[in-house]
């Protein structure tokens, strides 16, 4: 229950009276119930999705809180521990639950200077592996072409810095 369902709770309660009174007397324990009830709605943090998956694991081998700030040895994720301000918030996310950042996606088309109607695109195959594929080039993207730029620079880092990859608007 949160505030403005405790409130709707004891405005219900005075319409109960065929005149509305201005004092509702009600008793303790019931009030005290109501507010037992109540959770503050306080925003949880957002982290990125590589930060929620540390969380995870973190959580699912009972390391503590001092581990979670080690972190393992990805430099990404050092990276983004390393800043003051994401040590106390992933430490806040562990203790008090988490959001997840919508990562941006993107598409990667490669030029084709050999034939203008097959175009080469990066693609995520079943396996999560990205793969190079030709299709022709007046076809749409499908989902399984967009990628977040951390599986298009792991094995396509080339395509990222030639900056082949553009990000798709919503």
């Amino acid at each position: 229950m949160n505030i403005e369902e405790a409130i709707k709770y004891f405005e219900d309660k005075r319409k109960d009276y065929i005149v509305s009174p201005s004092v509702i007397h009600v008793s303790t324990v019931e009030v005290i119930n109501i507010l037992k009830q109540i959770k503050l709605d306080k925003p949880k943090p957002e982290i990125p999705q590589f930060v929620a998956d540390w969380i995870e694991t973190v959580k699912s081998l009972g390391f503590d809180l001092y581990e979670l700030l080690e972190g393992p040895a990805d430099n990404s994720l050092e990276e983004w521990i390393t800043n003051e301000d994401n040590q106390e918030l992933i430490v806040k996310a562990r203790l008090f639950g988490y959001t997840v950042e919508k990562e941006k996606l993107y598409t990667v088309e490669i030029p084709n200077p050999n034939d203008k109607q097959i175009a080469l695109r990066l693609k995520k195959w079943v396996d999560g592996k990205v793969i190079i594929i030709a299709t022709h080039s007046s076809n749409n993207f499908t989902n399984d072409m967009l990628l977040t730029e951390q599986e298009i620079r792991k094995d396509f880092e080339w395509a990222w810095q030639q900056k082949f990859a553009k990000e798709v608007t919503e």
